[in-house]
């Protein structure tokens, strides 16, 4: 059984291509982009053994080590810092 999840909030961001036009391999167009989507989920059930359970492991963090984890790749530290976790300025 999978977890049971209901969808809280979706957060969706734009990225120009000069962006990560750095990281890219080859040259892109000056209008191309990227949208990021990113889902907040309210967990109500886990499993304690689940389809990439051998693969993977499940841990729950703090958003300081949220962040610190994913800064490392700045979509993923943007879409964290944009959600709903995030401490409001």
């Amino acid at each position: 059984m999978p977890i049971a999840f209901h969808v809280l909030r979706l957060v969706s961001f734009q990225q120009p291509a000069s962006a990560v036009a750095s990281r890219a391999s080859s040259p892109q167009s000056p209008t191309a982009s990227s949208t990021y989507h990113f889902y907040e989920l309210d967990v109500a059930a886990l499993d304690q053994e689940w389809l990439e359970s051998k693969e993977r492991r499940r841990e729950w963090v703090d958003y300081a080590e949220a962040v610190r984890r994913v800064s490392w790749k700045q979509e993923l530290a943007q879409g964290l810092m944009l959600s709903s976790l995030a401490p409001r300025r």
